[in-house]
């Protein structure tokens, strides 16, 4: 405000104010009509995340497990969102791109002016509910915008295991996908080890990235527990893959049906909801 409105206002009124606003948050939201059927996408998505939010110091829990990367400085908030969107049908080459560039030098990467925008989304979120409070409000309103043109439904998520149990307790019906750009970064991990940072660790995740949106997820598990056996990595980046990368697919390989997803124009990624959080 003392920026662009040249006003030199003091911080607790500010505060205050905002305080006295998340009060109105939740009724706000129990109040909004729901959206016009004919108005919707054919595609219903419900997303979660969490995002970290720092205390004060006599706000934080003392009994919160500390490390070097989260030293007990942040509460985690719940944010949830259901939405709904049109198919969008896109090439693997395309979304290859998207994450390692173009695979030639004609290549050109346009952005697709075709692309469906997000509709009605309504958001959920607390600092101080449990992640099933959020959770249970979120699937409810889900599950109240389904309709006779509701054609497909979706979960997408990442790899928190305990936000996919509370998701398969609420909407125990609905298909599940693992955010594809996660599971690229667990490819990004695994060449490194291979090759190091070096041009061929990023062909190493090219090529397997293009398996799974084919629905090859098992030749990527195998190739990883190939890679454990045979003496192509020292016992340190071995254990590294494991813990990682060869872990993250096994648990979650019926998550990542990216063939299926593609064919029926599905959202393959969370960045919906990676947004909200920022």
């Amino acid at each position: 405000m003392n920026r662009h409105l040249f006003l030199d206002v003091a911080h607790r009124p500010i505060e205050r104010i905002t305080r006295d606003c998340t009060a109105c948050v939740e009724e706000f939201m129990d109040t909004l009509p729901p959206a016009p059927a004919e108005s919707e996408g054919s595609i219903l998505v419900h997303t979660v995340d969490c995002k970290g939010v720092r205390m004060r110091p006599n706000q934080r829990n003392p009994d919160a497990v500390k490390t070097e990367d989260k030293p007990g400085e942040k509460k985690m908030a719940c944010v949830a969102q259901t939405y709904s969107i049109d198919p969008h049908y896109r090439s693997k080459e395309g979304i290859l791109d998207s994450f390692f560039g173009p695979g030639s030098s004609e290549t050109v990467k346009q952005k697709d002016p075709r692309r469906p925008k997000p509709l009605h989304r309504r958001t959920f979120v607390s600092l101080k509910q449990p992640k099933s409070q959020v959770l249970r409000s979120s699937s409810r309103s889900a599950k109240e915008r389904i309709h006779e043109g509701t054609q497909e439904k979706l979960v997408i998520m990442d790899g928190e295991k305990a936000l996919w149990n509370k998701s398969a307790e609420f909407l125990p019906d609905w298909p599940e996908a693992i955010d594809v750009t996660h599971v690229v970064e667990k490819l990004r991990i695994a060449g490194r080890l291979h090759y190091g940072h070096t041009s061929a660790a990023e062909e190493y995740g090219r090529e397997r990235t293009l398996l799974l949106l084919e629905g090859k997820v098992d030749d990527v598990i195998e190739d990883f527990d190939a890679a454990m056996e045979d003496g192509t990595l020292t016992s340190k980046e071995a254990e590294e893959l494991n813990s990682k990368a060869l872990g993250y697919f096994k648990n979650y390989r019926d998550r990542m049906a990216y063939d299926q997803y593609l064919a029926k124009g599905l959202p393959i990624a969370s960045g919906i909801i990676e947004s909200t959080c920022l």
